[in-house]
């Protein structure tokens, strides 16, 4: 999810002066020049289409592209039966080209490299034919950015009516798994009173293994292929997971709640979620599940009446069973919103802004929270359910923050609104200061050279151990073409900054990666109305073997 993001959040500079790219287009087997070959560069651009500058190589195998905007870009190369393989030096899988304003790169050398493919068939325990499966082949080591296609990653195929599939791409090792696409996959499992059970698979991998650590590589060779044959094992020797429960306090009437499955690999970092509906008897079922962390939840719609649970957390290795949602009525949240240094009623000033609250750990499930702020600044918020919140003014003035948070009088030290355990409602208080702090300066190269056109960002980070990306849009800023940063409005505290170049910097969508990365630099202060120059070089591979700093 995130490397796609990344893409969008990052546009080439502007307004420069033009680059150039020329090069050569060989067979990476015979070394031969390859005519023909459709050589294009495209822009990674977040507010529009990027641009696309492309040539052919000629007979002797030679391409050349004038007249370019400076900036990042992807390069992908296209002829039949080949594909482009280039090492992966960053968090993209996605091969690439960085131009500098003025820059001209006469003598590129672009070997392509003969697909290979990975086919066979997919059958049962009795060896006839599955169809509708698909089939991902995932890189063994994925060190490697593909252009245009990759076996790597999620990339494969479905069965057909025989069980046959074919995925065509990149050569190199491969784990390859199969997983069973069947139009009730996600529902429960059927309910048969003939004496007769469903044929119901779960996920194998190569050649009929249960997960990844079982399983045998195949090696997919240089403009060859390689055929294979896996065996599904039926859900009675191999089973998934399956989680049940009951929700109470369900309303008279033909009010019908639904509950909400958020999945994960972390504790309290969910990325996947399902819903299912909920009997007339209030129970639910999740089945085909998977090993790993869950949180459910469920919500009720009854008139106006607006009824949800506190989310329940718990991590699978078996099955769950008899888990208790508990619905309760939501409150009304009030509370004033004071600006430091601000005058109230009439003298207020005319801005208009709101208090909005938003769940943690949310995708989607419920309607937005949030309150208008008076010239009194009075609010509140109607049908607040049980859960957790993070508080939310909007906008913001101008390089202000939330400087303190009371609920019910009671001060809230890390800004997080906790009505889990409470009844829904209550009465909160919120002080904003317009004297945030401003950090900004330069980013450097790995040669302490000025960033100019990089796909590159600033993370400034308070505790190393909670860092996760695109988690607070407030403490992440992306670089400008020529290489500067800014925050504004940052609380006072202890801080530390981490800068990636996306194309170069290790990857950083393994939460491990990023906290070890932010724990290896330097710990600053920022006092209120602080200003703050701080230049900061990009994060290099060889930082991931640097030691926490305290």
């Amino acid at each position: 999810m995130w490397r796609a993001g990344l893409i969008l959040f990052f546009c080439p500079g502007l307004g420069a002066q033009q680059a150039s790219f020329e090069g050569v287009a060989t067979n990476s087997v015979t070394r031969q020049p390859m005519s023909g070959v459709h050589v294009r560069l495209i822009g990674f651009n977040m507010d529009s289409p990027g641009d696309v500058y492309a040539a052919i190589s000629d007979r002797a195998g030679r391409f050349s592209i004038g007249g370019m905007k400076p900036g990042a870009y992807a390069l992908m190369p296209e002829f039949r039966g080949f594909v482009y393989l280039q090492p992966k030096q960053g968090a993209m899988p996605i091969p690439s080209v960085t131009l500098k304003a003025g820059e001209h790169i006469a003598d590129f050398k672009l070997e392509m490299t003969p697909r290979a493919a990975i086919a066979g068939r997919v059958v049962d325990e009795f060896g006839d034919p599955l169809q509708y499966v698909s089939v991902q082949a995932v890189a063994l080591s994925p060190d490697r950015a593909v252009g245009p296609a990759t076996l790597s990653g999620q990339f494969g195929a479905t069965t057909d009516d025989r069980g046959m599939f074919r995925i065509s791409g990149a050569p190199g090792k491969y784990y390859v798994k199969a997983t069973p696409n069947g139009v009730n996959s996600n529902g429960p499992p059927e309910i048969r009173t003939d004496g007769t059970a469903p044929a119901e698979y779960a996920a194998t991998w190569y050649p009929s293994a249960a997960g990844k650590d079982a399983a045998t590589v195949v090696e997919a060779p240089i403009g060859g292929e390689v055929n294979i044959e896996i065996r599904m094992a039926p859900t009675s020797l191999q089973r998934s997971l399956t989680l049940n429960g009951v929700v109470r306090g369900i309303p008279e009437g033909n009010a019908r709640p639904s509950v909400m499955l958020q999945s994960g690999d972390s504790p309290g970092r969910f990325t996947r979620s399902r819903s299912a509906p909920v009997g007339a008897d209030g129970r639910f079922t999740f089945s085909r599940l998977e090993p790993g962390f869950y949180r459910v939840s469920a919500i009720c719609a009854a008139g106006v009446t607006r009824l949800q649970s506190a989310a329940v957390e718990l991590k699978l290795d078996g099955d769950a069973s008899n888990v208790e949602l508990h619905l309760t009525g939501a409150g009304e949240l009030t509370g004033t919103l004071e600006i430091a240094g601000d005058p109230k009623g009439p003298a207020a000033p005319a801005e208009k802004r709101s208090v909005r609250l938003e769940a943690e750990g949310s995708l989607g499930f419920g309607s937005a929270l949030s309150g208008d702020v008076d010239r009194d600044g009075a609010f509140h918020i109607a049908a607040v359910p049980q859960g957790r919140f993070t508080v939310h003014v909007d906008p913001l003035p101008e390089n202000a923050y939330v400087k303190s948070l009371e609920l019910d009088g009671t001060p809230v030290a890390d800004g997080v609104l906790d009505l889990e355990r409470s009844a829904p409602g209550g009465r909160i208080k919120i002080v904003v200061s317009r004297k945030g702090g401003q950090i900004s300066g330069s980013v450097l190269d790995k040669d302490g050279a000025k960033l100019s056109n990089a796909i590159a960002m600033v993370l400034l980070v308070d505790d190393p151990a909670k860092v996760e990306l695109d988690k607070d849009d407030e403490h992440m800023d992306r670089v400008t073409p020529d290489g500067m940063y800014s925050f504004k409005g940052v609380r006072p505290g202890k801080y530390r900054m981490l800068a990636i170049d996306a194309l170069h910097s290790p990857d950083v969508q393994q939460p491990d990666t990023l906290k070890k990365l932010a724990a290896a630099t330097e710990e600053f202060e920022v006092k209120e109305g602080d200003r703050i120059a701080k230049d900061i070089k990009v994060v290099a591979q060889e930082d991931t073997h640097a030691k926490p700093k305290p």
